[in-house]
């Protein structure tokens, strides 16, 4: 899932954060708890106003969820499409696998950065299962509101 999600990110970073003539450095980080792998991809380019910040994080929490929410599955898919993939497939692809505690929420500031937070279920591996009481001593990175 890693693979597939960082590529349509970092793409969105250059396409929504790019101004013409312009430059942007992206940067990703990776942290892990003993729950969540948290995968954030930053730029430094347009930014996003606070209104479509709003509605594109009130889409991304709605979509996938049986809940009934202020936007329609309309609103949503327009809302979210931002490149050929778009951020609507990568949420719905997280929540369809791993469940709704999971997904994108976005950080932003216009003219000034933005920043694409992925959280998704972390893999244990058996050495990680031998060191797990060393795990959960570790601050827990993500919880759940």
């Amino acid at each position: 899932t890693v693979k597939l999600l960082l590529q349509p990110l970092v793409e969105n970073c250059i396409i929504h954060g790019l101004s013409e003539g312009g430059q942007i450095n992206i940067k990703i980080n990776v942290k892990r708890d003993y729950r969540y792998l948290v995968v954030e991809i930053f730029d430094d380019g347009q930014g996003v106003s606070p209104e479509r910040l709003r509605s594109l994080n009130i889409a991304l929490s709605e979509a996938g969820s049986d809940n009934t929410g202020s936007l329609s599955d309309i609103q949503i898919n327009k809302t979210l499409k931002l490149s050929g993939i778009g951020l609507k497939n990568i949420n719905d692809r997280i929540k369809l696998s791993y469940g709704d505690e999971f997904g994108l929420r976005i950080e932003s500031e216009k003219d000034i950065y933005t920043k694409v937070i992925a959280v998704l279920p972390y893999q244990y591996s058996k050495a990680d299962a031998l060191n797990l009481s060393t795990a959960i001593k570790e601050e827990p990175i993500c919880t759940k509101s």
